[in-house]
């Protein structure tokens, strides 16, 4: 999953991808990475639910980055 998220930041900043591919394709990953934990590795509801409010943390962090970028470069 981290590999796919640095890849997302990399390609926005390149702008082979469009914000708004960014953000559907993070929210997959994230999606994925929840099921992932609670399907296979059986962890329980509220460790989900933690990883899940860590991980909407990071995406809100890394976002305006990329928007200043963005408009940096555009």
């Amino acid at each position: 999953m981290l590999a796919g998220l640095i890849f997302c930041i990399g390609a926005v900043k390149h702008g082979s991808m469009k914000e708004e591919e960014y953000k559907k394709k993070i929210n997959e990953l994230i999606d994925e990475f929840l099921l992932y934990i609670n399907a296979v590795r059986g962890l329980s509801q509220n460790t989900v639910e933690g990883y899940k409010n860590d991980l909407d943390e990071l995406k809100s962090f890394l976002s305006p980055e990329i928007n200043i970028h963005h408009e940096i470069t555009n």
